[in-house]
């Protein structure tokens, strides 16, 4: 089974483009996230995307650590 790889926030971000992600609030909450995207200031405005298709953004300032869902291995025998 793959294993989520958590990163912390402070120190690195995921590439920008849409992906399945897991994100963690400072007191450990976790949120579904479809996408990284840049925001209209830079990097420093870089958010994830909580909707496919809609509006929904998770400031990367309130994110403690992220990780990349990995896709489902399934062995079919």
């Amino acid at each position: 089974m793959t294993e989520f790889k958590w990163h912390l926030m402070a120190e690195e971000a995921p590439e920008y483009g849409m992906g399945e992600y897991l994100v963690m609030g400072p007191k450990g909450g976790l949120k579904l996230a479809h996408g990284y995207v840049q925001g209209h200031d830079g990097p420093l405005g870089a958010y994830f995307k909580t909707s496919v298709g809609g509006y929904d953004f998770i400031d990367t300032r309130k994110v403690h650590a992220w990780a990349e869902i990995p896709p489902l291995e399934v062995q079919r025998g």
